[in-house]
C-alpha cells in the first residue's frame, strides 16, 4: 500500500524544519507565515514540528512556492 509521504514521520521532520529554515529566511515570525499561507501560527508550528499528518493541498503549495525561491530547496513532491 503507498501511503502519502506525510505518514511518514522522518518526511514530516524533514519538510518541517525546511518550512523553519525559509521562515528564517525570510525574516517572518509564524503569525506572519501564517496570514501568508492561511493559517493560524500554531499550525505553522505544528508543521515546523513535523506534528502535521497532511497539510491542505492550498497550503502545500504556497509553502512549496515560498521554500523554493526563500529556502533554497524544492525537495517535495506530491
Amino acid at each position: 500500500m503507498n501511503r502519502p509521504l506525510f505518514y511518514n514521520p522522518k518526511f514530516r521532520t524533514q519538510y518541517g524544519i525546511e518550512v523553519r529554515r525559509m521562515r528564517e529566511n525570510m525574516d517572518i515570525t509564524q503569525e506572519e507565515l501564517g496570514k501568508r499561507i492561511g493559517c493560524t501560527p500554531s499550525y505553522v508550528s505544528s508543521i515546523e514540528l513535523g506534528r502535521t499528518e497532511q497539510p491542505g493541498k492550498e497550503i502545500k503549495e504556497k509553502l512549496d512556492r515560498m521554500i523554493e525561491k526563500y529556502g533554497g530547496y524544492q525537495m517535495f513532491t506530491w
